[in-house]
């Protein structure tokens, strides 16, 4: 095993097959897609086709399955996993080994399908196709979802395959608490949720809606599915720190903020891991790791635009972005503007207590205070010169954002929202509200778990706002230590920057955005107010692509209207992989490492 501590102290401090379901109003038509086959060095693969045509009233829903069979593992160079291989991951963060999901926290909740230990009913890449379910039928009343029998856990102690009734029992798991975002795409949207036989039955609550499939899909909105005879058996203490899943790779151990070593599952039933072990260690410096990377200790780390410039042109570098990346951005929310507060007896939703001596938030019963205080966060907004942080910064390869989770190269972005640089403006703003000479306070910027690039540009907007009489002390605290205060109850009064941002061009994918600005989810990003509920409820039971995006465009207007929150700049960090990898392709990336599965060695060398 690579001793970490050591580098430390020395450094200074596959084929996925796309499957797709098509929805034609008005006729019925049956579509078949072409097949993708990406050749793989070690892997023979037949693709059967069956076509499902289900009709629900005038429309027709048709989907594809692919089912893979691997028939053999041989080539020159050996059989997957590579005997002998490892995979170095050097990431800012690896946090607790927590692996239940309705207890583990941010960023962890994401782990065992970036680290490839879980599997969820379906997949999405960025197409559905099945996972665990091998297929699924829409119809008038729901969707049911055919389960494989034939999907073995890691050990078979407590039972050899996974069972509908597991997979019932880790969705009801998740029910029973507001961890993540499984409350506000599974609980209101469904309802009668049973087993019945080899199937899994969801019903509609209200009838089809525009995220049906966000909770089955194998992104963080979807729930792993978890041994529960293993639960009963061992306890939820033991088990939240031993995972038992169903995926290429099973953990080995987890030093908690140090190491997470995972060993490669071999014959595995989908997709075979690459490697014999991967070792993701935890390297807080954004220059230490980008030196492990041209070192050659490790393998695989996520290089910010700041030192992009230390690896582009080094010969057997590769530089990835996953499929499903919406890119990185540097986020700014107006924390102490609580409007909302559910009442713990009724479940009610009411007036929230706030800090009104905040010069961003106002007093919700004065006109006028509320007037002085949207005039504040304004000027935070005008006073920032976005295209120096996209040319100084980003070299001029990131994109102006003014909005959430839009940023000015997206096709959907309009230029209503454009807050162009104006620091007298801004100066004039603050006098109006009653603070000519400025003001103090504290703002959020996470460090060490976070984006090294995102850190960088908030302590440029910080720069920029002092330019105009804002002072802030920056709390550089890591998302792991102040995480609570957003995830258990509404208790952030700080500004706050995320790196949660880039473009976010699924529509299904803003259900679950908006909920964090209402009381839907008990995680908050920093703000709520009211009219979410609405905004959130009719997005929620729209089935159009295009009027779903109207309603998205109305979220935005609100939030630009009142300023609760703004974007600055956003951009795309690449996973930069070194020469003893021979594929860095990835689906889906974390906080701190990329998904691993589709991740591959060289074959020779090892």
């Amino acid at each position: 095993m690579v001793n970490f501590k050591k580098i430390r102290m020395l450094l200074g401090l596959v084929a996925i097959t796309l499957v797709s379901t098509t929805i034609a109003c008005g006729t019925t038509e049956v579509i078949v897609e072409k097949e993708v086959i990406k050749e793989v060095p070690v892997e023979v693969i037949k693709e059967v086709e069956v076509i499902k045509v289900v009709e629900i009233e005038k429309e027709v829903v048709v989907e594809k399955e692919v089912i893979k069979i691997v028939e053999v593992e041989v080539s020159a160079g050996g059989t997957y996993p590579v005997p002998g291989s490892v995979l170095v991951v050097a990431a800012n963060d690896v946090g607790p080994g927590l692996y239940k999901r309705s207890i583990s926290p941010e960023p962890t909740i994401a782990y065992p399908s970036q680290l490839g230990l879980g599997e969820t009913l379906l997949d999405f890449d960025p197409e559905l196709h099945g996972m665990l379910a091998g297929s699924w039928e829409i119809d008038e009343v729901g969707v049911t979802y055919f389960i494989r029998d034939d999907v073995p856990w890691h050990d078979s102690t407590y039972g050899e395959f996974v069972t509908p009734e597991d997979i019932h029992w880790s969705y009801t798991e998740m029910t029973k608490t507001l961890n993540g975002w499984i409350t506000e795409y599974y609980i209101p949207q469904w309802e009668n949720q049973r087993v019945d036989g080899q199937t899994i039955k969801w019903d509609w609550s209200a009838g089809p809606t525009v995220s049906w499939a966000a909770p089955a899909r194998h992104r963080q909105s979807a729930v792993q599915a978890e041994n529960q005879r293993f639960y009963d058996e061992m306890g939820e203490d033991y088990v939240s720190i031993t995972p038992l899943g169903t995926g290429p790779y099973m953990v080995v151990e987890h030093k908690a903020d140090d190491v997470v070593t995972l060993e490669g599952v071999k014959n595995h039933w989908r997709l075979t891991a690459g490697y014999d072990e991967v070792q993701v260690v935890e390297i807080p410096e954004a220059a230490t790791r980008v030196a492990m990377l041209l070192s050659g200790d490790a393998d695989v780390t996520q290089v910010g635009q700041t030192h992009l410039d230390q690896v582009v042109g080094v010969e057997g570098m590769q530089f990835n972005y996953p499929v499903l990346s919406n890119g990185t951005g540097a986020i700014i929310n107006m924390g102490g503007n609580w409007r909302i507060r559910i009442d713990q007896l009724t479940g009610e939703p009411t007036i929230s207590t706030y800090r009104d001596d905040l010069p961003w938030v106002g007093a919700l019963d004065d006109p006028k205070e509320l007037e002085s205080a949207l005039k504040v966060r304004k000027a935070m907004s005008v006073s920032i010169d976005r295209n120096a942080l996209n040319d100084e910064i980003l070299g001029g390869n990131g994109c102006v954002a003014y909005v959430y989770f839009l940023d000015t190269c997206d096709p959907h972005y309009k230029s209503k929202w454009d807050d162009p640089f104006d620091p007298e403006l801004a100066k004039q703003l603050l006098a109006e509200a009653g603070y000519a000479d400025g003001f103090e306070g504290t703002v959020w910027i996470p460090s060490g778990d976070t984006s090294s690039t995102m850190v960088e540009i908030g302590q440029a907007v910080v720069s920029m706002w002092e330019q105009v009489g804002i002072n802030l002390t920056i709390d550089g605290s890591a998302y792991a230590v102040r995480g609570k205060e957003l995830a258990h109850g509404r208790q952030m009064n700080d500004i706050l920057f995320f790196d949660w941002s880039g473009n976010i061009g699924l529509h299904d994918s803003w259900p679950g955005l908006i909920a964090c600005y209402n009381t839907t989810i008990e995680y908050s990003c920093g703000w709520d107010f009211p009219e979410a509920y609405d905004i959130h409820a009719r997005l929620l039971s729209e089935f159009d692509q295009d009027k779903a995006w109207g309603v998205v465009m109305e979220f935005l207007d609100f939030v630009h209207q009142e300023y609760l929150g703004f974007s600055t700049v956003s951009w795309d960090d690449p996973f930069v992989t070194g020469p003893r990898v021979a594929d860095g392709s990835m689906v889906n990336k974390g906080k701190n490492f990329p998904e691993l599965e589709l991740i591959k060695p060289i074959l020779t060398g090892w």
